[in-house]
C-alpha cells in the first residue's frame, strides 16, 4: 500500500507525536509512506520517504505567518499533484484540515481516499 501525507512543520505537542506514531505503524505494516514537508523531523522513521518543499523559497521563512502557510499550501499542492501523476497512491491522510488542503488536488486527480483526522 502506498500512502501520501503532508505535514508542514513538526513541533512539540500531541498532534505531531500522534502523526509520527501513525507513520511508524504504517511503515511497520509494510506501507510505503511518502511525506511532503517543509522541515522533516529527525525522529521520523527512516522508512518514510520525504519530499521537501524548499523552505528557502517560502517567503518569509518564519512558519508563524499567513504568507508562509499560503506559500507552503500552494507548493505542497503542486508537489502532491506531481507525485500522484508519477506514482499510484492507495491512500492519503492528514492530521488536520489545514494539512489536508495541499492533498486535495492529488486526491481528486487519482481518486484515492483522503483520510483526515480531526
Amino acid at each position: 500500500m502506498k500512502v501520501l501525507t503532508a505535514y508542514a512543520w513538526p513541533r512539540a505537542g500531541g498532534m505531531p507525536r500522534r502523526f509520527f506514531r501513525a507513520l511508524d505503524v504504517l511503515c511497520r505494516h509494510g506501507a510505503e509512506v511518502h511525506w511532503i514537508t517543509a522541515q522533516p523531523d529527525p525522529s521520523c522513521s527512516p522508512l518514510v520517504r520525504i519530499h521537501h518543499v524548499n523552505r528557502d523559497q517560502l517567503s518569509p521563512p518564519d512558519h508563524t505567518t499567513t504568507r508562509f502557510w499560503a506559500a507552503f499550501s500552494m507548493k505542497a499542492a503542486w508537489l502532491s499533484l506531481t507525485e500522484v501523476l508519477r506514482h499510484r497512491y492507495d491512500r492519503m491522510f492528514a492530521f488536520s484540515l489545514a494539512c489536508a488542503v495541499p492533498l486535495l488536488p492529488a486526491a481528486l486527480t487519482c481518486r484515492a481516499p483522503l483520510v483526515v483526522f480531526i
